[in-house]
């Protein structure tokens, strides 16, 4: 999951409960990035990329 924010960052967890609640299976944690994301934002949805591929 990924969301980027401007006025508060703390729905991520909200989120990531309401969807694992729902049956989702999260293969990390979402990322979160403000206004837009930076380069550690970006390494890290690169990751999850590779994890999902797996």
């Amino acid at each position: 999951m990924f969301g980027s924010y401007g006025w508060g960052g703390s729905y991520m967890q909200d989120w990531q409960d309401r969807v694992t609640a729902a049956g989702a299976e999260l293969v990390a944690d979402g990322v979160l990035a403000m206004n837009e994301p930076d380069d550690n934002a970006l390494a890290q949805c690169a990751e999850i990329g590779k994890l999902l591929a797996e």
